[in-house]
């Protein structure tokens, strides 16, 4: 019984972690800056994703774009020795 409430409890953190990321993503698709720079984050850790450096770069250069200074930094400390 017991390891049926795990598998239930680590099922609903999944359920939830899919629902963030989605809502996450909806927010950077529809230009806010800090959810891009969020994403960035994500993708450039790991964290919630599968590490990818490219579309770090990508979310972090739309979010600098759109007016955030963090992204902005992370451009610079992450990619200012590679060809952007």
């Amino acid at each position: 019984m017991e390891r049926q409430q795990a598998v239930a409890e680590k099922d609903a953190e999944i359920a939830k972690l899919k629902a963030d990321f989605t809502s996450r993503i909806k927010a950077a698709e529809q230009g806010l800056a800090r959810a891009q720079y969020g994403m960035g984050e994500s993708y450039y850790s790991g964290e919630g994703v599968a590490e990818d450096k490219e579309k770090a770069k990508e979310w972090f250069r739309k979010a600098a774009e759109n007016g955030n200074e963090e992204a902005a930094e992370a451009l610079k400390k992450h990619f200012s020795n590679r060809q952007q």
